[in-house]
């Protein structure tokens, strides 16, 4: 068996190695935007990316390309400080829309589920509508569903598996009707998630 010089050889192993950590980097990565992770899941990627970045940057050239049908390997750590940078965007982006919608409510009433004073729930293209019985303006009911729907990102979506305002690509409306009522509109811009969006409309509050 052909066996390379032992400097090459341990140079061949790091490198190895060396595939073997991006690739399941990449495997176990999840997305940069906003609603794909918590703002919390946010930083620590961010924190993590950076840190292997680090790492990568430190790793000395591999001298084995063009031997044996080795490539060269790329140790630039740049990749990483921008999904660092992306991830640390993306959890800036959540506490800032939670502080525009959210401003002057305190954190027990962020998480108040504005479903809960629905009479009733019909299907309406794209998603779901509930009746809010009159009381509110359909400014108030509008601001108290976007204050939570921020609330909701910042903890992360994923925590949130049966409430409406938990799903992806979520478009928040509502209305004035007769008799003082409003009616509040969930649509979602992703059609897969339409059913989902339906399911948990019908959903009791208490599960949410």
């Amino acid at each position: 068996m052909l066996r390379l010089p032992p400097q090459e050889e341990n140079v061949m192993r790091q490198t190895l190695w060396t595939g073997v950590t991006i690739v399941l980097l990449g495997c176990g990565s999840r997305g940069t935007a906003p609603e794909d992770m918590s703002a919390a899941e946010h930083r620590q990627a961010s924190r993590e990316h950076h840190t292997t970045g680090d790492e990568v940057d430190r790793r000395p050239p591999t001298p084995l390309a063009g031997r044996a049908g080795v490539g060269p390997v790329d140790h630039d750590g740049a990749s990483h400080h921008r999904l660092a940078a992306q991830h640390q965007a993306a959890a800036d982006t959540l506490d800032a829309q939670l502080r525009e919608a959210c401003a002057g409510v305190a954190e027990t009433e962020q998480r108040r589920c504005p479903w809960s004073h629905s009479s009733s729930v019909e299907d309406v293209e794209g998603g779901a509508r509930m009746r809010v019985a009159a009381g509110s303006t359909a400014a108030e009911v509008e601001s108290q569903a976007r204050c939570h729907r921020a609330r909701m990102m910042v903890d992360g979506l994923d925590h949130m598996t049966s409430c409406p305002f938990g799903v992806r690509g979520l478009v928040i409306t509502a209305r004035p009707v007769a008799g003082g009522a409003v009616d509040l509109v969930l649509t979602t811009t992703n059609a897969d998630q339409v059913t989902e969006l339906r399911r948990r409309a019908r959903t009791p509050v208490a599960e949410h």
